[in-house]
């Protein structure tokens, strides 16, 4: 019994002195970690060759579809010679722009005249307006010619018709006249102040004897008379300022515009 102890005194005496006190660790199977000295030691590894960009290059646009890529580039302009003379565009008429909803002022006609020739609107309208109120003292006289002096009723209705249509033309016509003042063409003479005044005095002599006949007896032939003689009167009148249009101060070309407004062609001498 004695001689087992001892033996197991001596492998666990042996066992302690061979491997120390404790239990030897177990082998560590990581690499060793890398000293200072290898960490700062330059890498004898290549290169590595530089990757693509972190930013793919962009595709130029592509042609649009009404576009032929093949087509051949258009020259860029060459800067114009200055000896060469460059086209002048032919001059457009200046007309007269007048007060809206009234006709323009009429130009002179192709071929003669200066600009001094041609007629503003104001003159344009006044001449326009006197020569309507001729038109129509002209149209009194020739319906006067026709009158049936047979029957005393119609008699009295045609004249006194007359008297209405022509007083109420002239009264109009005066009052335009005086709205729009001296025409500028004739600023220097007197007549279209008379125009005025004569045709707002006839036109008060029209429409008393039109009140007078329509107050009458219808076979009352003196009051048939004395109307037909206003008639007469106030038409002669008229004539009587157109004739006088030969003496306002106008030139050939002034005048030839006044026979194209809209109521003067014929009427004027």
């Amino acid at each position: 019994m004695r001689r087992w102890t001892g033996i197991v005194l001596v492998a666990t005496t042996c066992l302690l002195s061979a491997c120390g006190s404790g239990w030897a660790p177990l082998p560590d199977s990581r690499p060793p970690a890398p000293t200072h000295a290898s960490s700062t030691a330059p890498s004898t590894a290549p290169p590595k060759p530089p990757g693509p960009p972190s930013n793919p290059p962009v595709a130029p646009p592509a042609p649009s579809a009404g576009t032929d890529p093949t087509a051949a580039p258009v020259p860029a302009p060459s800067a114009p010679d200055p000896n060469t003379a460059l086209p002048v565009p032919a001059s457009r008429a200046v007309e007269t722009t007048g007060i809206p909803g009234q006709p323009a002022a009429v130009n002179p006609p192709a071929g003669g005249g200066s600009p001094a020739d041609s007629l503003d609107n104001t003159s344009s309208q006044w001449f326009d307006t006197f020569c309507s109120a001729i038109s129509t003292a002209a149209s009194t006289r020739d319906a006067l010619n026709s009158v049936n002096a047979g029957d005393a009723a119609s008699e009295q209705s045609t004249l006194l018709g007359l008297l209405i249509t022509m007083g109420d033309a002239f009264t109009s016509a005066a009052a335009t006249l005086t709205g729009l003042g001296t025409p500028p063409v004739t600023a220097a003479d007197t007549w279209p102040g008379t125009v005025q005044s004569s045709l707002a005095t006839t036109a008060q002599q029209l429409t008393a004897a039109a009140d007078t006949l329509a107050a009458a007896d219808p076979n009352d032939t003196t009051a048939q008379a004395t109307a037909a003689d206003t008639l007469i009167t106030g038409t002669d009148q008229a004539q009587q300022l157109v004739q006088s249009v030969a003496d306002i101060d106008l030139s050939a070309a002034q005048r030839a515009v006044l026979g194209q407004l809209p109521s003067c062609g014929g009427v004027l001498p």
